[in-house]
Order: structure tokens, then C-alpha cells, then sequence
């Protein structure tokens, strides 16, 4: 690691951090079986929502919001984002908090960077790397408390190191962004992210719709963007709400699940957004219905 400890140096993390953070540290090799044997096989959208949009999830999630109104409001007013979606991401990264990994994260990024089976990630990890290394230089966590998810990811809202330094929030004013334990800096973290990437505030978030059946393949897709109103009335796309989400000047897209056989939606900008913290379709799909079933057992 002779490499990485002098270019670690050369950006500016100090000598003691190198040493105390990479002593003694060898690759994994239970984080090499797990990034082996990750599941090949691709949930129907029908599995993919009754694993993840669960009964137990939205009430913890509904929880989540009685206990911090006051917080995520201020979060919300401070950066544009509905409570519920931010509550939702939480519940669907680590449930609250309750599984976050216990990985050590340096010693999982050496690991990755160092597959050799893998040469074309080294690069990405190798940056992680060097990232977490700035995180403990900054201490906002300590060499016992940086954990998380066997791929590097950390805390209660997932980040991955290099998210973490770009859009991590020390929202309750104690000197850390401290994704692991602090409510505030998660909720925060969160948003923050969000808007960062480009949350419209005060627009929907999707609608699900019924299509035609003889819909043409090239307008599917979060390429196309069409007023919802055109969608509707040029193209027949009828919302399964009344009155509709979506206001009819609303650009969205229309999206389908597992081919014509799962629900369609017209997806706006913000499901995009999402996009860019998870790249699953799923996800993101996900992250709306449990928002919604949060946002309307919080009004009972």
C-alpha cells in the first residue's frame, strides 16, 4: 500500500492518520465472498415492493416523524424536501438506523481497492479510501466508529465516504456530521443530498397510472418529458387517482414495471432525483409509496 499512503499524504491527510488507519490492516476475505456472491437473480416488482414497502416499515416510519416533527420540519423548511421522503430513504437504507453494518470500513475499502479480480473498480475504491481517511483526519468519526456496510457504505443513511465529505450535514451544530448517531445530521445528510442533485420543491413526486395498451417503446422512459396534461389528454394516460397528482403544466415521465405486466407511473423530476441516491428504478418507486403511506397515516 506503499502507493496509496503517498498519494494519501500528497492530498493532505496527515501522517499519524495514515499510520493509525491503515496499521496492521489486510484485505477481507469475507468482503471478497460477499462482493462474489451477490444475488444474480432480479425481484418482480410485485416482490420488490412487499419486501421493502412493509407494514412494520411504515410504522416505524411514522414513528420516525411523531418523534423528530420538529426536527424535520426545520430539515424541510431549511432545504425543500417533504418530511416523508425523508423519512422514507432513511427507513429504506438502514430501517432507522437499526442495520447500518458493522464492517470496518477502512479495512473493506483496502479490500476492494485491492481485488485484483476486479481491476477496473480499484480506481473508485482507492478514492473511497482515501476519503475515509479524510473523515477520520475531520473527526467526525473515530477509528472504532467508522463502520458500515461491507462495500463502504456508512451510517444510518448509507453514504459511501465520498458522499458522505460532498453532502454530510452537521446539522445539530456539535462540530460533527455524525451520520451514525444524530438524527439531525442524518435527516440533514439527507436532504441535503436531495437538493443538492436537484429537488424541485413544491412539485409531486409521481402518479400511477393506467396506459393504453399499444403504448409506443420510445415514449418510455425518464428520457421523455411531457406535461402530465398532454400525457393525458394526447396520449390517454389516465391517472388511478381522482382528481389527479399532477397538475396538468407538470412535466413527468412515463415509466413501466416488469414490461406491461407491473403498475405505470408518470414520474417527475424528483424521481430522478432519488435516482441519483439509488440507480433502482425499484427503489425510487419504492421510496414514493412509502412516503405517501407515511404522509397519510401521519394526517390520522
Amino acid at each position: 500500500m506503499r502507493g496509496l499512503k503517498e498519494e494519501a499524504r500528497q492530498r493532505g491527510v496527515s501522517d499519524k492518520v495514515i499510520k493509525r488507519a491503515l496499521k496492521g490492516v489486510r484485505p477481507v476475505p469475507q468482503v471478497i465472498e460477499k462482493d462474489r456472491n451477490q444475488p444474480e437473480f432480479k425481484l418482480t416488482f410485485e416482490d420488490y415492493m412487499k419486501r421493502m414497502v412493509t407494514d412494520h416499515r411504515i410504522k416505524l416510519g411514522v414513528d420516525m416523524m411523531q418523534k423528530h416533527e420538529v426536527l424535520l420540519r426545520q430539515v424541510s423548511e431549511k432545504y425543500g424536501v417533504p418530511e416523508a421522503i425523508i423519512v422514507a430513504i432513511w427507513g429504506m437504507e438502514s430501517s432507522y438506523g437499526n442495520f447500518m453494518g458493522t464492517w470496518d470500513i477502512v479495512a473493506a475499502l483496502v479490500t476492494l481497492a485491492y481485488d485484483k479480480q476486479q481491476p477496473s473498480r480499484a480506481k473508485y475504491f482507492r478514492e473511497e479510501l482515501i476519503n475515509s481517511l479524510f473523515i477520520l483526519q475531520d473527526g467526525h468519526a473515530s477509528y472504532d466508529t467508522l463502520r458500515g456496510s461491507w462495500a463502504g457504505a456508512m451510517g444510518q443513511c448509507q453514504f459511501m465516504p465520498s458522499s458522505f465529505r460532498n453532502f454530510a450535514v452537521d446539522f445539530d451544530g456539535d462540530g460533527k456530521a455524525d451520520i451514525w448517531t444524530s438524527p439531525a445530521d442524518v435527516a440533514a445528510s439527507i436532504a441535503n443530498y436531495l437538493a443538492k442533485h436537484g429537488w424541485k420543491t413544491g412539485e409531486p413526486y409521481f402518479e400511477e397510472v393506467v396506459t393504453p395498451k399499444a403504448v409506443k417503446p420510445d415514449l418510455l422512459g425518464l428520457k421523455v418529458q411531457k406535461p402530465a396534461g398532454e400525457w393525458r389528454d394526447t396520449y390517454g394516460v389516465l391517472s388511478q387517482s381522482e382528481p389527479a397528482t399532477l397538475p396538468p403544466d407538470c412535466l413527468a415521465s412515463l415509466v413501466t414495471t416488469d414490461g406491461s405486466f407491473g403498475p405505470s407511473y408518470l414520474a417527475t423530476q424528483n424521481v430522478s432525483v432519488v435516482l441519483r441516491y439509488n440507480k433502482s428504478l425499484f427503489y425510487a418507486l419504492a421510496v414514493g409509496h412509502i412516503a405517501k403511506s407515511i404522509q397519510t397515516a401521519s394526517r390520522t
